[in-house]
């Protein structure tokens, strides 16, 4: 049965994913907040296994109740470990990234996840990501 008050959808993945990779995907409860982990410019750098963006629908979410996460599977842990944002600048970053390697044929890459000054409000940064080979 459905639950009406949260639910979530993979609407777009970096390859092909099996039943049980999608369940892992949409399962947060073990995930790894980017935000926890990605305290400075150096960041962490991920070997990307899957890259999906999921859409959430949250009733009990005090701001927009729909919105979408980002989750990242690495090759490292392969044993359902994953992280996840909500950032739209690391949504955005990662978006053109695999735009760009799907449209070259590049499938092996690595994501470095960091944090960057803003140039719009002084004292404060923003996450981002850029591609590593």
């Amino acid at each position: 049965m459905a639950r009406a008050d949260y639910n979530t959808k993979v609407v777009s993945t970096s390859r092909e994913i099996t039943a049980q990779e999608k369940f892992l995907i949409k399962d947060f409860n073990d995930a790894i907040g980017l935000d926890s982990v990605v305290t400075d410019s150096e960041g962490i750098i991920l070997d990307i296994d899957i890259i999906a963006e999921v859409q959430v629908h949250n009733e009990h979410a005090k701001d927009d109740k729909d919105y979408t996460t980002i989750v990242i599977i690495t090759e490292v842990t392969r044993d359902g470990t994953k992280y996840t944002t909500s950032s739209n600048s690391v949504r955005d970053a990662i978006s053109d990234i695999m735009d760009e390697c799907k449209d070259e044929g590049i499938e092996d890459y690595k994501l470095k996840i960091f944090k960057k000054p803003s140039k719009n409000y002084a004292g404060k940064s923003f996450m981002t990501a850029s591609i590593v080979f």
